[in-house]
């Protein structure tokens, strides 16, 4: 599950093309990417980018925060904030 906020005045819809691309199967212990796609309107700002597995965040990113991205572990959950970027992130 994802979840993306953006900042927009009501009634505008900021975030636009959103596509979510998830492995259908991955083998246990194999590095998994996972991306989210999006577009936002010119004028418009991303308020925060949020990954879970089931009900646990394990990811999160908020471009205003410092620093800007926090990964949570869990069980079987693994993120390498290294090489993640704000539409990409590697777990494994």
């Amino acid at each position: 599950m994802i979840f993306l906020y953006s900042i927009f005045p009501a009634g505008s819809g900021a975030l636009k093309d959103v596509k979510i691309e998830v492995p259908r199967y991955v083998r246990r212990g194999e590095d998994v990417q996972l991306k989210c796609n999006y577009k936002l309107e010119p004028d418009q700002q991303l308020y925060a980018v949020n990954w879970y597995k089931g009900t646990q965040e394990y990811y999160r990113y908020v471009p205003k925060e410092a620093p800007p991205q926090k990964a949570f572990h869990g069980p079987g959950v693994l993120v390498d904030v290294s090489i993640y970027n704000v539409k990409n992130i590697t777990s494994y």
